[in-house]
């Protein structure tokens, strides 16, 4: 039964090839259309409703149609129009062939016969052969202002750098092996102070900058100069941070016989002050964030240890109990040392330890030493406190 708005289809058959119906041949009325096949061709026809015969199918789509015109096809064939209604194939070249064209159509050509025309490569140092097909080779080298070395060799490790020509300088002075990197003898050339780095304040003294200003410098003996030109004294500060266990932050020390008269280390203030309000040297602790002591000025020509005592420091304050018979049991003695450094007076460390341990430390080295001696000037204010009063009792009770 035919759908409401269609009619049925008539189909009529022919096996002549070429043979093609007329629009007289294909009739579309209200009891159906008739459609023509020629199944010697492979095409399906119809008349429009212009009254045109028109193909709707082939067994081979034409390039009329936006086909091929093909029916088969050899592995790595490629397509292309020369005429007709079928598209012609190129079968694949040799390897190494360059795809050409003929003027008329694709073809694949030998590299080997294509001719060079003209090739030159200016003054950037290389030169071309004088082949004229085929393989073209260069020689020379590519110079620097070409974005080139003008080298034809480097030693392994060497670095090039550039020395005004045309063509970079290598040496064993400056090298790279993965590793490291060897500047050879490295030396600023000018008295400029750069933004950060190295330069030449004055003949034989390296100066090191930060931010465009100088930081310190090393003159010709050796001296760490911060902050200043000359002298002893600098205006800088000098930090020094040790965090490997068992190594000091710093050592101070000379190294020539018959030092004894001179320093190894200079502390210096301006201000012309010897109260104890001078301060020399401060010591912390927790990772410098309490303090330990300090030595200050103690008056004309002196110093001394400092510990501070202010009583906004303290709580818990009481009287220190009897200490006279602790002083009396001290056991004074005079010595000298196994290891030849001298005659000495004082006490024995082990002895301290049995009446004042607080003021008995232990080194390195397993060695006891006396370090808190000058809590023993109160005890022995405690001490003679209490021998005035044993004295003033005597003499109230023997009037």
């Amino acid at each position: 039964m035919a759908q409401t708005g269609f009619t049925p289809l008539l189909i009529y058959s022919s096996s002549t090839a070429t043979n093609a119906p007329t629009a007289g041949n294909l009739l579309n009325n209200a009891t159906g259309s008739e459609l023509a096949i020629n199944i010697a061709d492979g095409k399906l026809f119809y008349k429009d409703s212009g009254n045109n015969v028109q193909v709707i199918a082939w067994k081979t789509t034409p390039t009329t149609a936006g086909g091929t015109g093909l029916t088969s096809w050899t592995a790595g064939q490629l397509p292309y129009y020369s005429s007709g209604s079928a598209l012609s194939q190129l079968n694949i070249g040799t390897s190494g062939y360059f795809l050409t064209s003929s003027g008329s159509a694709p073809q694949w050509t030998d590299p080997t016969t294509l001719a060079v025309t003209s090739i030159s490569f200016g003054s950037t140092g290389l030169t071309p052969s004088t082949a004229t097909k085929g393989a073209v080779t260069v020689a020379g080298t590519l110079n620097v202002a070409n974005g080139g070395t003008g080298l034809t060799s480097l030693t392994a490790g060497y670095i090039p750098y550039g020395n005004g020509t045309g063509a970079f300088s290598s040496s064993s002075t400056l090298t790279y092996n993965g590793t490291a990197l060897n500047a050879g003898n490295f030396v600023p050339s000018s008295s400029t102070i750069p933004a950060n780095g190295l330069f030449l304040p004055t003949t034989n003294t390296l100066g090191f900058s930060i931010n465009s200003t100088e930081a310190f410098r090393i003159d010709s003996s050796g001296n760490l100069q911060v902050g200043t030109t000359n002298g002893y004294y600098t205006t800088g500060r000098i930090n020094s941070v040790q965090a490997i266990n068992g190594q000091a932050a710093g050592t101070f020390g000379t190294t020539w016989s018959g030092d004894a008269g001179n320093a190894a280390v200079y502390i210096g203030k301006y201000d012309n002050n010897n109260t104890t309000s001078q301060i020399f040297v401060k010591f912390l602790i927790s990772n410098t964030n309490l303090g330990s002591g300090q030595i200050n000025a103690n008056g004309a020509a002196s110093v001394a240890f400092g510990s501070w005592s202010d009583e906004r420091l303290k709580e818990n304050i009481v009287d220190l109990p009897s200490q006279l018979d602790n002083i009396l049991s001290l056991r004074p003695v005079e010595f000298d040392y196994k290891d030849g450094s001298g005659h000495q007076i004082g006490f024995i460390a082990q002895e301290m330890q049995n009446t004042y341990s607080d003021v008995v430390g232990k080194g390195n080295n397993g060695m006891l030493m006396i370090t808190g001696w000058s809590k023993t000037e109160a005890r022995l204010v405690k001490a003679l406190q209490e021998l005035n009063d044993k004295f003033d009792a005597y003499v109230a009770s023997h009037p």
